[in-house]
Formats: C-alpha cells, structure tokens, sequence
C-alpha cells in the first residue's frame, strides 16, 4: 500500500469493521450479557479484530502506519496537562447533551464498581479502552486521512470514534475528545500523546466512583465539584435552549438531577445558581 493510497485501505478496514459489527450483532455476540465490564470487552474485541488483520496485511512498517513517533519530555508533560485540562471541558459537553439524550453509560459504570475492584475497573474501562481506540482512530485512521489533510482528518476520524461509542450521550463529547487527541498527536508527532490523555480522562472518571471509599478526599472533592458544575452548565445553557424551544424544562431538571451529587451541601450550592436563572432543581 502505498503511502498516497493509505485512505483507500482506512476506507477498507472501516467497511470490513462495519460488516463484523453487524456480523457480531446478528449472532448475538455483541449482546450475549449486561455485565459492563464483559460487555466492554466485546465490543472491544470487535473493533480490534478487523485492525489486527489490517495491521498484518504487507505495508509500511507499524510505527508509520499508526503514527508511532518518538516521545520528547516537554510535549508528554504538556499531554499530561492537556488530558487532566479535558475533562472540564468533556464534562461540560456530556452535562449539556444530557439535556436532549440519556445518558446510556453512568449507571451501569457505577454499578461495576460495586461489583468489581478498581484495578479491574481501571484496566477495562480506562487502560484497555485508551490503546485500542487510540491506535485504531487516530493510529490507522487519522494517519491514513491526514495524508488527504490534517483538519479533514482530525474531523473524520473523531467522527468515526464518536460513532463507534454507539449512543448519542457519548458521540457528543467523543466527537470532542476525538478531534483534539488527533491535533494534538500532529502537534507532537506521537500517538503516545493521545494514549496518554485518554488514559487519564478514563481513569479519573473509574477513579473518582472509588474515591470516597477509599479516603481519597482530593479526588473525592475534584468529582464533586465536577458534579456541580455539570449541574450549574445544564441549568445556564438549557435555560438558553429552553427559550429557544430545542428543549423542554422536564427534560432540564431529569438531566440536572443526573449530575447533582447527593451531598447536601452540593444540592445547596447547584440549588443557588439555579435560583439566580429563575429554576428550582429540589
């Protein structure tokens, strides 16, 4: 494969993709349990299999074809940065598109980390999710893209990352998180970068469900507070979205109520700036 035709096999290997995910639904392998952290690695398994073999057919060597360049010290610190300066932002995306859909992940998450242990947790949820995604989105698919230009590709390929999660609560902030892994892996020259920041935004959110119980009061207090901005965003942004008629304040309260923390003294604070907007969220 020749490196100005590397889109054409990014296209093959997402029409081959696409025909083993239906493949995997019709025999009921994609749905064969409601455990969460079985369940993740399925669908896992499906998108990695047909990359694993792309990956194998003949073609330039692997760190070419999936963007794998050396790590300088100053761009992985800045990615460290950058994955715990994400999540604010990814959280503020997730709390207003709670506002027109379900959020399809939070329950079941929280009841995985009754059931499992948070090493469990962290490897399924947060490490493995991180390397294959990022290996395959902005790997395979951005380096292949990028060829045809960068923003294009940045573009297309958070698109299809977005896509792969499968629910509309997710592609809202994946479509986010997809584009600047993907500018930021152009920028530093490595897909090391986005593996890290996607690590880190995964594992604060495995992380902070474990946090209270286990006395980790920092991270406790960052969730929290977390939490409530989630709340106070909703409660701003949906009150302009309200106005407008793209949304009804029914739907405002179930996706506040989805991001007030239980903690009274939370319940108090998002109940303040709710008041301010003319809302009552008890």
């Amino acid at each position: 494969m020749n490196s100005d035709r590397s889109h054409i096999g990014a296209n093959k290997l997402l029409l081959y993709t696409i025909l083993f995910m239906i493949a995997a639904s019709a025999f009921g392998i994609s749905s064969v349990t409601n455990d969460f952290v079985i369940s993740l690695l399925i669908s896992q398994f499906i998108v990695l299999f047909p990359a694993i073999l792309f990956l194998l057919m003949p073609g330039p060597v692997l760190s070419d074809r999936i963007g794998l360049g050396k790590v300088g010290v100053v761009p992985f610190v800045a990615a460290v940065f950058a994955g715990f300066g994400m999540i604010p932002l990814l959280s503020f995306v997730n709390s207003i598109s709670m506002v027109f859909v379900k959020n399809m992940t939070d329950a079941r998450i929280i009841e995985a980390a009754e059931k499992y242990p948070m090493p469990v947790l962290l490897l399924v949820a947060a490490i493995i999710p991180a390397v294959v995604e990022e290996v395959i989105f902005r790997g395979i698919y951005f380096t292949a893209y990028s060829k045809k230009g960068v923003i294009k590709a940045a573009i297309l390929s958070a698109i299809l990352f977005a896509l792969m999660h499968g629910n509309l609560n997710q592609c809202a902030y994946a479509v986010v998180a997809g584009f600047l892994f993907a500018m930021i892996n152009y920028a530093g020259g490595s897909l090391i970068y986005s593996v890290i920041m996607h690590m880190i935004i995964n594992s604060f959110t495995v992380i902070s469900l474990y946090a209270e119980e286990m006395g980790w009061s920092i991270i406790s207090r960052l969730a929290e507070e977390n939490n409530m901005k989630g709340s106070a965003n909703i409660i701003l942004v949906g009150k302009m979205f309200k106005e407008l008629g793209f949304c009804t304040e029914e739907s405002l309260y179930k996706a506040v109520d989805k991001c007030v923390p239980p903690k009274k003294a939370a319940l108090i604070e998002v109940n303040k700036n709710a008041l301010k907007l003319g809302y009552s969220v008890e």
